[in-house]
């Protein structure tokens, strides 16, 4: 068998074998983010956002992002912001992306602060009091169990 036959044969198995990898991490996470594991349900939410080990799904990662943002996983959190941000998988709501910026800070994911400025330039005084509640109540909800 020449190199290149041999080189052509690897990379093909190597790249069925990652598929066959992700898959199966995909299986192996739902169970453990479907029995309540934030960070579990974040990467389940990843993974049908980009398609990595399932196919895409935009609105099953959207829910899965809620629900390991309502476990008080910080970086779940952050990523709500930036979806409402962008509208992407959601309808384009600063208010929702500064709450979720600023719960996500308060739950310790500190990057969040200059994601929550930027979003807060992009209202209005009276839907900035609006989002700054919504963040308080969201924040007594989906706090993160390590900052209580």
């Amino acid at each position: 068998m020449n190199k290149s036959v041999l080189f052509v044969f690897l990379m093909f198995f190597s790249v069925t074998l990652s598929f066959a990898n992700d898959a199966n991490d995909y299986e192996l996470t739902l169970v453990q983010a479907k029995q309540g594991n934030a960070y579990a349900a974040f990467k389940v939410a990843s993974m049908l956002d980009n398609g990595r080990g399932v196919a895409t799904n935009k609105e099953q990662a959207i829910n899965w992002y809620k629900k390991s943002a309502r476990l008080g996983y910080s970086q779940a959190q952050s990523m709500l912001g930036f979806k409402y941000a962008m509208g992407n998988g959601v309808k384009k709501d600063m208010k929702s992306a500064y709450a979720w910026f600023d719960v996500a800070l308060k739950n310790g994911h500190e990057i969040s602060e200059q994601y929550k400025a930027k979003a807060a330039k992009e209202l209005s005084k009276s839907e900035l009091e609006v989002a700054k509640d919504l963040s308080a109540k969201w924040f007594e909800a989906y706090r993160s169990p390590i900052q209580q």
